[in-house]
């Protein structure tokens, strides 16, 4: 019998239920090695990150350091150079700038379109491919230009030839591929909406404010719990078969920027808390507690070497 998604197996044994996944990259097997662990400190971006560490890891709660997300501190404070994005991206006046966007896994926007969220898996295929001519046949060029930001491992597992390949007559219909690597911030504050998914660039614009459109939206995968879930089961829907234009006109007439996004979607702190005095002063912050954790990682491992040696 299938489990319906978002509920955990029971072990046949007891009846319990069984532990959740653990969170990529905060297990044991990730963090420690012979129980103590690997890195002198770990920069979290969350107090609910904090939270998963020391359920996942207890061991490596000691080396959190609570540091807000760079990354997203860098698009809040280039905000206002948002006109000049505008004008390095060919956005003329009266124009309204589009930004595609796609994780890398099979579900994502540029996948194959196996799970649109309901958990049985859509079967609509590439959901990217199809919506471009779309786009750029519906979309007149004097109002709308179209960009893309494509994950790295997209590039990565293709190659750049054959991505280009792929969306030659979109790119020939006026869609303008963002590098990978840099650019993409600069895209995502310019941007008057984005169509995407679950990936982090769509979340970062929805905490930036930006009208979300998501063309893919798996719920598998994610912690029923995490703020993503939420994002990802609350955020309005591109409807595939119906017309772009007019879902975007409709998401440009109702969107309500969320009250709670920077603090709960994003990975800073909310403006004015005592972690975002802290993020605030990271450069000096952080560095100081980077270089004291190495040397206390130090101290301790001669401590416990001269403990050996005497014994």
């Amino acid at each position: 019998m299938d489990t319906p998604r978002g509920w955990r197996h029971r072990t046949p044994d007891t009846g319990h239920l069984s532990p959740p996944p653990p969170v990529f990259g905060a297990s044991p097997e990730w963090l420690l090695k012979d129980g103590v662990p690997i890195a002198d400190a770990l920069v979290l971006s969350h107090p609910e990150q904090l939270d998963r560490l020391r359920a996942a890891c207890p061991e490596a709660a000691g080396t959190a350091v609570l540091a807000g997300d760079p990354c997203f501190d860098r698009m809040l404070a280039a905000r206002p150079y948002r006109e000049r994005f505008r004008r390095a991206l060919g956005v003329r006046r009266g124009q309204r700038l589009v930004v595609l966007n796609s994780t890398w896994n099979p579900d994502s926007l540029f996948g194959d379109g196996s799970d649109n969220g309901d958990g049985e898996g859509s079967g609509d295929g590439d959901a990217l491919p199809l919506l471009l001519p779309r786009l750029t046949a519906e979309l007149p060029a004097d109002e709308y230009r179209l960009v893309a930001i494509l994950h790295p491992n997209i590039w990565h597992g293709h190659g750049p030839g054959q991505i280009r390949a792929w969306l030659d007559r979109a790119r020939r219909g006026g869609l303008t591929l963002i590098d990978p690597l840099e650019g993409w911030r600069q895209a995502l504050i310019a941007a008057d909406a984005v169509i995407g998914d679950h990936g982090s660039v769509t979340y970062y614009a929805a905490a930036l404010g930006t009208p979300v459109l998501l063309g893919a939206a798996p719920l598998s995968g994610l912690d029923e719990k995490a703020p993503l879930a939420d994002f990802v089961q609350t955020a309005p829907r591109l409807v595939p078969h119906a017309s772009p234009r007019a879902q975007l006109e409709t998401l440009f007439a109702e969107h309500r920027p969320r009250a709670v996004t920077a603090s709960s979607m994003s990975g800073s702190a909310p403006a004015g808390s005592p972690l975002s005095r802290l993020v605030s002063a990271r450069s000096v912050s952080v560095r100081a507690v980077l270089y004291a954790s190495r040397a206390s990682r130090k101290n301790r491992s001669a401590t416990v070497s001269r403990s050996r040696a005497s014994s």
